[in-house]
């Protein structure tokens, strides 16, 4: 398991390890969720989820998570028009989460619908739970350590300044961006989300600059789960990488 590449603690991990992934284990739940007009529903999961609503991928077994409505305690999945709970790819949100553009316009909760912002109270205190979780390797009981994994994935809303902000990145994302792979348009989308190639941007992670053909910037547009296993994807041609930070 690259529990980096979940979003998973240690304990996550082997929480995974014992049950399976979350997708796996959601079938034959049944979930009181929410519909996009706020309207309370209920939602069985007949079969292992395979859509992913930031991406038009449908098929193949990838590592997945909820979308919530909201973090918090009131935070509830999705229910879609067609009666599914809606389901991200892990590696589409976290993406989205790490774009130079949309970062903030997805974001990760735990099981609780806890998430952690860049203020310095709330880092030393991931820092200091991860220290309790790590230390000692695998082999440390974690017995009692509250598991801080990421649970389920929101697209923030427009309820105050900041998300009326990244909204508006959203909404451009979708006016003017198309993807190069399954071209489709996202301006009557509620989840898509495309982002652009960060190829040549002064940050970019300096083990993926020979990764590209073409030295100069890139800003080819794509939904991530459609670039890495959509239509056009080449097996023998690997056109995502992704580096979830230390």
């Amino acid at each position: 398991v690259h529990q980096e590449c979940y979003g998973l603690s240690p304990q996550g991990a082997a929480t995974f390890l014992a049950k399976g992934c979350q997708a796996c284990r959601s079938i034959g739940t049944v979930v009181m969720g929410k519909t996009i007009k706020g309207a309370i529903k209920t939602a069985t999961q007949e079969k292992r989820p395979r859509d992913c609503v930031l991406c038009c991928v449908k098929t193949g077994v990838h590592a997945m998570n909820p979308l919530y409505d909201k973090d918090g305690k009131k935070g509830r999945q999705v229910v879609l028009q067609n009666g599914n709970l809606a389901w991200v790819h892990t590696l589409c949100a976290l993406s989205i989460c790490s774009n130079r553009t949309t970062a903030g316009c997805v974001y990760g909760c735990d099981k609780w619908g806890n998430f952690y912002n860049d203020s310095a109270d709330e880092a030393e205190e991931l820092d200091e739970q991860n220290s309790k979780i790590n230390n000692g390797g695998s082999g440390i009981d974690v017995t009692g350590v509250e598991d801080i994994s990421t649970h389920h994935y929101v697209i923030i809303t427009k309820e105050n300044d900041e998300g009326k902000l990244h909204w508006n990145i959203i909404k451009d994302s979708r006016e003017y961006l198309k993807c190069t792979d399954c071209t489709e348009v996202d301006k009557k989308s509620h989840f898509r989300i495309a982002i652009q190639c960060t190829a040549g941007d002064d940050d970019e992670y300096e083990d993926f600059r020979d990764m590209h053909r073409e030295k100069d910037k890139c800003y080819a547009a794509m939904h991530v789960g459609c670039a890495m296993w959509g239509k056009g994807c080449d097996e023998n041609l690997r056109r995502i990488y992704f580096f979830p930070g230390d």
